[in-house]
């Protein structure tokens, strides 16, 4: 059983402290983000694809709004890659947490949880290794997944246990195949990844006595 890994994991989530580094860092990969959301968001190049999606997840509701940065954020394929994920950690560890948001003006905060985030995806590369990805699968839905759920957990001061039930469901319904690569799918990946479409429901579950194996 993988319980006391993941117990491990969401007490690191939960108490660890970026340093200052860290949250330069952070900086510089929220104005990467930006730039490379706005000219998909703002409509100044075409994409088919988000007509899509923006015609079936209206702008209201932190799921419809992680759907909707995830894909923008995703769409044209610059935004940050971290080598040892394999993938890009930030279309959906931000995007989760900007849905979430609730306009407070704790920077900090925030720039801790994405900092966090991001630094778990690295770490989930690592134990992947390169299979993973030779296998075909896109790691930045995958892993992306369980981190931009960790940065989540975060932000919300998650108790433990929910943070240990929160990840579980996060890798048991991760998905994401790289043959999807080149078509309006691959970005919907990363939307479809955020926390926000899927954490609400896993909360509620925990407090009801659902379990999960880890």
């Amino acid at each position: 059983m993988s319980s006391p890994i993941t117990a491990r994991f969401a007490h690191q989530i939960l108490y660890s402290r970026p340093d200052e580094a860290a949250l330069s860092a952070a900086r510089r990969g929220v104005k990467d983000y930006f730039a490379c959301a706005l000219p998909i968001a703002r409509c100044a190049l075409s994409d088919a694809g988000l007509a899509a999606v923006a015609a079936v997840f209206p702008p209201n509701g932190s799921e419809n709004r992680a759907l909707r940065y995830g894909y923008v954020s995703h769409s044209l394929d610059f935004d940050d890659y971290h080598p040892a994920l394999r993938g890009h950690p930030t279309t959906v560890v931000l995007s989760a947490l900007l849905a979430l948001n609730d306009n407070s003006d704790d920077v900090t905060e925030l720039l801790s949880a994405y900092a966090i985030g991001v630094e778990a995806a690295g770490r989930l590369g690592l134990a992947a290794g390169t299979q993973h990805y030779t296998l075909g699968f896109h790691s930045t839905a995958t892993l992306g997944a369980v981190a931009a759920c960790a940065a989540a957990a975060r932000y919300l001061q998650l108790g433990q246990r929910q943070t240990q039930i929160a990840l579980g469901l996060a890798a048991t319904q991760a998905a994401g195949l790289r043959s999807q690569f080149g078509s309006a799918a691959k970005p919907r990946h990363a939307a479809r990844s955020t926390p926000p479409c899927w954490l609400r429901p896993v909360l509620s579950a925990s407090r009801r006595g659902c379990w999960t194996a880890c």
